[in-house]
Parts: C-alpha cells; sequence; structure tokens
C-alpha cells in the first residue's frame, strides 16, 4: 500500500508540474463504463441495472470487424439498456491488424449496425470507433473518419480510441481533427513487467494527450485483470482477458490492476486536472461471474471514492499430530483486498510448503517475479511464504496457502507483508 501510495503522490506531482496547474480541488470526473460482452447473459443486464446510478454513459460494444474484414454482431439487451436511461454509444471495433481496408466497406458496415440499433428501438447516443492500428496507419485512419463523419446524421456525436503511442506522430492531430470526443486508453501490456498499468506511464500520457487534443476526452481505465501467455522462450505470446485465447503457452501470469492504486490516480487527476478531460471511461463495467473483473462492489466503491477498507486474516489451522498447521489466507470483507507479497513465518516453523500460488522461502527478499512497476522488495529476515504473483483476494474468500511443521502454533505470529 505504501509503494502505491508514494507512487502516486509523484503522479499528482507530475500532472500539477508538467501542466503548470495548481493542485486544488475540481469537480469530480464523471464515468462512463464500456460494455464488451460478446453474449449478454442475464448478469449484464443486472449489471447495467445496479449501476445506472454511477455511471453517465454506457459504451457498448455492437460489433467488430475481424483482421480478415468479417463483421460479427452482438445483441445486447436491449430492455436492460432502455431501462436504465443512460445514453448509449454504440461501439465498433476494427481489428488493428485488419488485412483488407476497404474504405466503404467499413463504413457501409458502420452504419448498417447503427441502423441495427435503430431498429431495435434504441437511439444510439454516439458512436464509437475502436481501432488499434499502427502508427504508419494514422493518415489513412484520418482520412477513413473524416468520409464516414459525411455518412453520420449532424447531431450523433463520433469519437474514437485513441494509444499512447499515437502521441509520437504528427498524424494525431488530424485524427483527432475528426472526432467529437476521443478516449486515451492508458492500459495495456506493453511490459509484462509493468502490468496492465503503470501511472507514472498514464500520468504522462495524459498530460502530452491533453496538448494535443482540441475536443473533449475521457481516460480508459481498467478494472479488470489479463493472464498472460509466455513462450518457451519467456516471450510475451498473448494476452487473454474477455476472450479465451487458442493455442498452448509453456507458462501463464495472472495479473490485476490495484483498485486503490486506481483510486489514488483519480483523486489525483481530479485534482490536476488537465484541459479538456470530460471524465473517465471504464474498461470494463463488473459483471457477477467474470473472474477477470474487480467485484461489483469494489468497483463501485473505487468510483463513488468511498473508502476500500478491509483487512485480510491469516490464521494456522491445527492438524491431529499437534505439530502441523494449514495457512489460511482470508478476506472476511466486502472488498476485493490485494494478495500479500509475503506471509511471515516464524522461526519455530522448521518446515513449509506453499500451495495456491505461494512458494516457501527459507530467507531473503520478496522473490522479483512478484514484483511490478507498482510494488518494491522488502526484506524478510525469516521464513516465509511467498506469492508466485500478484492478484486480489475477492470478498469472502479463503484458502490455504501453505502448511508449516512448528514447535507450536504460529498463528499469534503470523503476519503479511506488502
Amino acid at each position: 500500500m505504501k509503494a502505491a501510495a508514494y507512487l502516486c503522490s509523484l503522479v499528482a506531482l507530475s500532472l500539477a508540474a508538467s501542466l503548470c496547474i495548481p493542485l486544488q480541488l475540481h469537480a469530480p470526473l464523471d464515468h462512463d463504463a464500456y460494455v464488451w460482452q460478446r453474449q449478454w447473459r442475464p448478469e449484464v443486464g443486472a449489471a447495467i441495472h445496479q449501476n445506472r446510478d454511477l455511471v453517465r454513459a454506457w459504451r457498448i460494444l455492437l460489433a467488430q470487424i475481424s483482421a480478415a474484414g468479417e463483421l460479427q454482431s452482438v445483441s445486447p439487451d436491449i430492455a436492460a439498456l432502455q431501462a436504465s436511461q443512460r445514453p448509449v454509444i454504440a461501439v465498433i471495433r476494427i481489428e488493428g491488424q485488419i488485412s483488407h481496408f476497404d474504405e466503404n466497406i467499413l463504413r457501409q458496415q458502420v452504419l448498417h449496425e447503427l441502423e441495427r440499433l435503430r431498429a431495435a428501438h434504441l437511439e444510439p447516443a454516439g458512436v464509437e470507433i475502436d481501432h488499434d492500428c499502427a502508427r504508419s496507419q494514422l493518415a489513412r485512419y484520418a482520412a477513413f473518419l473524416q468520409n464516414l463523419r459525411k455518412t453520420l446524421p449532424t447531431s450523433l456525436p463520433l469519437s474514437i480510441t485513441a494509444l499512447p503511442d499515437w502521441l509520437e506522430s504528427e498524424q494525431l492531430a488530424e485524427v483527432l481533427a475528426q472526432t467529437d470526443e476521443s478516449v486515451l486508453q492508458v492500459h495495456a501490456v506493453e511490459n509484462p513487467r509493468r502490468g496492465l498499468f503503470d501511472p507514472l506511464h498514464a500520468a504522462a500520457w495524459i498530460q502530452r494527450y491533453a496538448k494535443v487534443s482540441r475536443h473533449a476526452f475521457r481516460v480508459a481505465l481498467p478494472a479488470y485483470g489479463a493472464q498472460l501467455r509466455f513462450d518457451a522462450y519467456g516471450n510475451l505470446a498473448g494476452v487473454q482477458s474477455e476472450m479465451p485465447l487458442l493455442g498452448d503457452a509453456a507458462r501463464t501470469r495472472e495479473v490485476i490492476v490495484p483498485p486503490r492504486l486506481i483510486q489514488i490516480f483519480i483523486r489525483e487527476l481530479e485534482r490536476s486536472r488537465p484541459p479538456n478531460l470530460a471524465g473517465i471511461a471504464w474498461f470494463r463495467l463488473p459483471v457477477a461471474g467474470d473472474r477477470r473483473t474487480w467485484s461489483p462492489r469494489t468497483w463501485r466503491t473505487v468510483v463513488t471514492g468511498a473508502p476500500l477498507n478491509g483487512t485480510l486474516r491469516v490464521s494456522a489451522r491445527q492438524h491431529n499430530d499437534g505439530l502441523l498447521f494449514d495457512i489460511i489466507l482470508a478476506n472476511p470483507s466486502d472488498i476485493d483486498l490485494e494478495k500479500p507479497q509475503a506471509i511471515a513465518l516464524p522461526k519455530n516453523c522448521t518446515v513449509a510448503d506453499g500451495l495456491n500460488g505461494y512458494d516457501f522461502i527459507a530467507t531473503g527478499t520478496i522473490a522479483t517475479d512478484t514484483l511490478t512497476a507498482n510494488s518494491a522488495a522488502a526484506v524478510i529476515p525469516g521464513p516465509s511464504l511467498q506469492a508466485r504473483q500478484m492478484g486480489l483476494i475477492p470478498p469472502g474468500r479463503q484458502f490455504i496457502i501453505g502448511w508449516a511443521r512448528c514447535s507450536h502454533s504460529p498463528g499469534p505470529e503470523l503476519h503479511a507483508r506488502n
């Protein structure tokens, strides 16, 4: 927690210094949420109903155009969206690696999807194009947006998602000139070491983007996790989040962004609000049963700015022989809590082993594999159980993270280290 708070204090100073804005409290940013499910289960409609009080607008995935140019439509729950009484922005995702870029066909596909939504008696409040193209393709993308803009009703706002990498291109200004709004995506796996979100990099990107954007923009922040897949040589081979990936992987690693880190980041962003920053666009709306997002309660807590109060409980459960103990980690709170990097064991535990993502380390620092840009190494003078990777423990969950053979109960001496 200390590392995250210290890092975000640097973010606050960085934002204020670079934009020459005094640190002062502005009005809270408003919140949009992406609904990215390809199959709308009843739980998706329930999440929309339960969170309509927090959300300014829904950004729903309406269709995806594959790299081969094939259109894959999504059928949203129209009744749930209408009942929420919130604007709906239709998102058309065009794969960044699309091999056939026939502008006329793409434009007709976008118009067709908007008409399909209207035919279902839901008038879109805007359309967003999500096209993660390479920098070298930005001039062509700007031309596509310009022609699309001409065919859309003048009353229908056009927005896009933008990548931080585009800041290195002089064509970015031309792309943004074709839009009414944009969403800067500051979450991605660029470097597995940094995970999904690095607050210092995100702050720097926002600063630079605010100087380029002449229209309102939002910042896409993550409320999700992903599985990183590595090949036999240790190279990143894929990222699985909402959709499963085909093929085998030699090694996988789960990553997720700590809610506390994002909440602090939003607070500092509001204090040092850049010009034209309109709000936050969450990727993605947490839905019950989605194991790679924060729990719905945790997300609401972050959005409302309420305290993320909760404490993990570490305990020992004795076996029948009296010297063997299970080490149990539990989250009795109603929000997600960060998995501790290590559980220090008392010296009277002579033999131990880890389970469920924890390894036994006789002595030394926390294993570097568990560290990210948002954490720092801590010295563990004695034996400990150390997490192989960072993560969150859902509300109400408990599990055994190891066992230890001790001369007496280690329970009173167990403590977590972050």
